[in-house]
This record gives structure tokens, sequence and C-alpha cells, in this order.
């Protein structure tokens, strides 16, 4: 896996020391000659371990060397992996990183190959460069990135120390709670997982600490400090001696008090002596330069300015950033020492060799020069001085705040389209509704007109049956047996039937078949039963051609019939039809 601590962002150099780790990787294998098993990269996980933690700087010169022969398309799996590589040695030996085009490249290469260590590890260089200059907003959102990558794809050691480098923007940023958050997010997934060795989990308990101190939890850093150098002195492991040595001995130093200088300066010495040993130039200037500090407290400022001019003479022409770090501590001790002409003048070096982009250091160098001339009485050049500092910050001040109200106005933006678009759901929910509700009353309406229609349909229909049944009664039935003025008057609600009982002369037939029964046994039932029928048929419709005759009841050979009931009828010659249309009927029969 690959090593990430070495690209974590300090923003004052002397109290960062480049971190040497030891790094698991993919196999680096660099076709120089031609023949794979011949390249000297050819190194396997606990060779490229051992040579790293040995002598970044020879692992960078061996880089350097091949460089050339990569071929990107020929053999892109090595070529990504010697670029991740070298990202990576670059930001531990102090080196500048190659043109951000060849890892933006590299990077979009690792992801087409699915290449996720070299991918995470090429977004952690991106993102050191962003914040090397400043851009620190894209920086995070870049190593969020790198976060996510790891844990999507279960890399629990990048993870973690992508979280260890995103924490160190957040506390550049003076955001402490968002930085513990981060690194006790570490902590989570350094103890659940159980697949890592011991010496991994060492290293990267010691990257958490370093990030919980830089948090302010100084005691919970110094136990894991002090841990840690004795595993890794039993290991070997000299480029981690070198670490914990120093950051106990910058720890110790900050307490002041006269035992705490003492461990602080031994530490310092040890971790010079180691560095000297392994020939690490970057190792070696800030624990010497640490000596000289405490010397300086000490009051001892003969030896701390021999060894900050020694320290210079290591450093100078081989990083400018930590030369111009040492030229401002020399500086300090022969302003101590009221050297005041050669401490403006090493001043005017440090800030004529400093890097570009190195604000806060710049900004740091003009306000111990604005010092100086204050003792030199030189006010109107402090005053100078004052003012364009003031301005810088003034600048910067207005600068982030520009920020700020461009992230306020995205968030707000964002907040604004959101409510926006809540506010249409809500209105689309409405008219969902609305909309609903219409075509269930309209279903309801429809079915309430369809069930109308069927039961105005169902009692015409009804109506008809009983107006047919009626015309029928009237008809058939009440004709038979009533006269038409009973008929009439029932109809229209004055039934003659009601009035009082009357005294009248009416006319009674009785009818008969001669000889009924002897031609019954005679025809037998079904002529009997058709002589009957065409008997009764013209007899009673003889009757009702009167209009006012009655029907009282069929008997067994003929029917009882009586004339004006009502005593509207007087007697007259119709009865002899009665008597034709009956001898008619006999005759027919015979």
């Amino acid at each position: 896996m690959f090593d990430l601590v070495s690209l974590r962002f300090s923003p004052h150099p002397i109290l960062f020391i480049p971190i040497r780790r030891v790094w698991l990787t993919a196999l680096l294998a660099i076709l120089i000659s031609g023949s794979l098993l011949a390249n000297p990269l050819n190194l396997t996980f606990e060779q490229w371990n051992l040579k790293i933690a040995d002598d970044p700087h020879a692992v960078h010169r061996m880089i350097e060397q091949s460089w050339n022969a990569l071929d990107p398309v020929q053999t892109p799996d090595i070529y990504l992996r010697t670029l991740a590589m070298d990202c990576l040695v670059r930001a531990q030996i102090g080196k500048d990183f190659r043109d951000e085009k060849i890892i933006e490249e590299g990077l979009h290469q690792a992801f087409r190959a699915e290449a996720w260590d070299e991918a995470i590890l090429l977004t952690s260089c991106k993102a050191r460069i962003r914040t090397k200059t400043g851009q620190y907003d894209e920086g995070r959102h870049l190593l969020e990135e790198a976060v996510m990558m790891a844990a999507q794809h279960g890399r629990s050691s990048l993870q973690i120390r992508t979280l260890v480098l995103l924490s160190d923007i957040h506390l550049y940023n003076n955001d402490l709670r968002k930085a513990l958050a981060l690194l006790q997010e570490a902590q989570v997934i350094l103890e659940n997982d159980n697949k890592l060795a011991r010496i991994e989990k060492e290293r990267l308990k010691v990257e958490i600490a370093m990030g919980l101190e830089a948090a302010g939890s100084h005691d919970v850093g110094i136990k894991i400090y002090e841990s840690a150098l004795q595993f890794f002195t039993q290991e070997g492991l000299r480029n981690y001696q070198v670490v914990m040595h120093y950051n106990l001995a910058v720890y110790y130093s900050s307490r002041g008090t006269s035992a705490d200088l003492t461990n602080a300066r031994a530490h310092f010495e040890s971790a010079a002596d180691i560095a000297l040993s392994l020939q690490d130039e970057l190792s070696y200037v800030p624990a010497l330069s640490g000596i000289a500090d405490i010397e300086r407290q000490l009051k001892n400022y003969a030896l701390a300015e021999r060894l900050m001019e020694k320290a210079i003479n290591v450093i100078k022409d081989k990083d400018s950033a930590w030369w111009a770090e040492s030229l401002i501590i020399l500086s300090a001790i022969k302003k101590d020492q009221s050297k005041f002409e050669e401490a403006l003048a090493t001043l005017q070096k440090a800030e004529s060799i400093l890097p570009k982009g190195e604000a806060a250091t710049l900004e740091s160098i003009k306000i111990k020069k604005e010092e100086i001339f204050l003792e030199l009485e030189r006010y109107q050049l402090a005053y100078e001085l004052r003012k364009e500092v003031s301005e810088s910050r003034i600048a910067k001040l207005k600068s982030d705040a520009e920020k700020e109200y461009s992230k306020l106005k995205v968030d707000l933006g964002l907040a604004v389209e959101e409510e926006k678009a809540a506010l249409l759901q809500q209105e689309n929910d409405r008219e969902r509704k609305i909309s609903y509700y219409k075509t269930v009353a309209t279903v309801f309406l429809g079915a309430l007109l369809l069930a109308l229609a069927i039961s105005m349909v169902w009692l015409k229909i009804q109506h008809d049956k009983i107006k047919s049944m009626q015309h029928y009664i009237q008809e058939n039935v009440l004709q038979r047996f009533l006269p038409p003025q009973i008929i009439e008057g029932a109809l229209s609600g004055n039934s003659p039937l009601d009035d009082a009982a009357q005294e009248a002369t009416v006319t009674i037939l009785f009818c008969d078949l001669v000889d009924f029964t002897s031609s019954s046994e005679r025809l037998g039932a079904d002529k009997i039963a058709r002589v009957l029928n065409q008997f009764f048929k013209e007899m009673t419709d003889e009757i009702f051609e009167t209009h006012d005759r009655q029907v009282h009841r069929r008997r067994d050979h003929g029917p009882v019939w009586s004339s004006d009931p009502c005593g509207r009828f007087s007697p007259g010659s119709k009865g002899l039809r009665l008597r034709r249309a009956h001898f008619k009927t006999y005759a027919t029969i015979e």
C-alpha cells in the first residue's frame, strides 16, 4: 500500500519535518535495458519497503535515472507505479513535484486502468500541489475524493493516511472540530482493521498521533511517540527513529522547564546523529536548528549561532525553503545579541531566496524586520513595513471573505434552488391531489348519472309494464265484468259503486248448454274444451256489444248475465241478439 504521510501539509516549515515511511506498494518494474528481470527497479513490496526506509534519496536517484526510459504506452502499469512512487519520494525529501499536467494525465490513466492505489496517491499529490499554492478548498475536495476512493475499494491504510492529510488542511483553516472528527474516524478504522501488520499499525498510529498533537492533544501524541520510538528502534527503522526523536524534542522544548529543555536537546541530538548517518539533510537541518534554539533559550548565543551557520552550510543551494528558515532563526539569534544590522541583513537574504507561495514565512520576515527597525529607531521604515503587512493581511482577509461570500452564494443559491424545487414539488403534489379528487368526483358523478339513467330506464320499463297490465285488466278483465260507466268513474276517482243503493228493473239471462253432459261424454275432453271456449267467446262478445251489460259469473254450462246494474239501462230488444248468439253457438257444436 502507498504511504501518504509524507504529503502532509504544514503551514510552518520549521515545525514540520518530511516523514520517511515504509511503503507497501505494487511492484515497480522499469524496463530500461529491455530485460524485466535485469531491471534494478524490479523489486518486491518488501524490497521497496526496505529501500525507502533506508535511503529515500537513493530511491529518488534510481527513479530519476530510469524516468526517461519509461514508456506510458508500452508499459503503462510500470509507468503509473513509478509516477506514484516518484510523487511520494519527492514529498519525503522536499523536492518539487513534476509538472501537474503529467500527474493529471497519470491520474486519468490510473482511473481508466482501475489502478486504485496509484489513483489515490496521485489524487493526494495533486491535492498537495493545490494547497502549496494556497488553493486549500480545491486541495480539500481532492483529498475528500481520495478518502472516498480508499473507502470504496477497501484500502484502509490509504484511507487512514488520507484522513490525516485532510485533517491538516482543516487545522490550517482553524476548523479544529472537523480535524478532530477526521482523526477519530481514522482511529476507528485502524482499530477495526485486523489484517494490517504490526509495523504498519505502528506507523499509522504515529501519523494519527501527529495529527492529534497538532490539534492540541499533546499527551496522547507523546505516549504514542515514546512507544513507537521503542518499537522502531527494535525494528531498526532509522527514518522513523528520526521522526520520533524530533517530535518528542519539539514537545519537551515547548514546555520550557530546565529538565524539559535537557530532554529536548537529547532527542534533537539523537535525531541529528541518525539523520547525518542517513545523509538526510532535510532531517538533519531541523534537528540542528532545534539544538540551536535550545541554546538560544539558555542564552548560549555563540554556540547557537555556530550551530545555525553549520545548518545553513549544509542546506544552502539544496532547499531554498529550509535555507530561508535557517536564516530567519540565525537572525533571531543575532537580534538577541543586539547585532541588529547583521540580523537585518540575514532577514533580507532570507527574503531574497524565499520561494514563491510561502506567504506566511514572508510575512514573518517582514514582522521581524519591523522589530529591528524599531530597535534601530527607523520608524518610517517600520511604519511602511507595518502598513505593508497590514495591507497584505487585509487583502488576505478580503480574499478569504470573497471566497466565503462566493461559497455562501453558491450554498444560498443551492438552498434557494432546493426551496424552489420543494415548493414546485409541493405544487405538483397539490395539483396531483386536485386532479385525483377531480377524477374521483367525475367518476362518482358519472356513476351517479349512470345509476340515475339506469333507474329512469328501469322505472320507464316498470311504468310501461304497469300501464300495459292496467290496460289489459281494463280491456280484458274489468270491461268483461263491469259496465264502461263504472270503469271510467273508478279511473276518474268517482266510482258509482260508492253511491247509495238504488232499486232498478233489470234483465237477467241464464244461459245453459242443452245436453252438455252427454255431449261431453260423446266429444271427449279436447273437443268439449274447444266448444266451451268458443261458446264463452261468442256469448261474452255479444253481451259486451251492448256496452252496458255485466257478466256475473260463469257456471258449468254458460254465463249468468244482467243488464244495467246501475239503473242506467232501459230494457230493450237487444236480448233477442243474445238468444241468436246462443243458438248460433249451439249450432256450431252440433
